[in-house]
């Protein structure tokens, strides 16, 4: 049991197939790149760290993001954040780990 419980585990933080296309699309570059460029590429966390990440608030304007739904990061403030909420680090939602057992 422990095995599938893991696996559930592991499918739940896999970046879904729409997320990782967009991730490596020119749009989502531009858009990270412009997000970037509107905080002067510094960490909104103000930490006083050059941002070189963006963190999604929402998945749920993936590709269609508005301002509000980003947030320029460096790299521990990134990784402080998804330890802080605990989502998964893609657009997976939990109805898609309909396992039938």
């Amino acid at each position: 049991m422990k095995t599938l419980k893991q696996l559930a585990t592991v499918i739940y933080k896999m970046p879904s197939k729409r997320y990782l296309t967009y991730m490596r699309s020119s749009r989502w570059q531009q858009v990270r790149r412009e997000h970037l460029e509107s905080v002067g590429f510094m960490c909104e966390e103000r930490c006083g760290r050059k941002a070189c990440q963006v963190h999604h608030w929402s998945y749920a304007r993936l590709g269609y993001e508005r301002p509000e739904d980003l947030h320029a990061v460096c790299v521990y403030c990134h990784h402080r954040l998804h330890m802080m909420v605990g989502e998964p680090a893609n657009d997976n939602l939990p109805k898609q780990l309909d396992l039938a057992l």
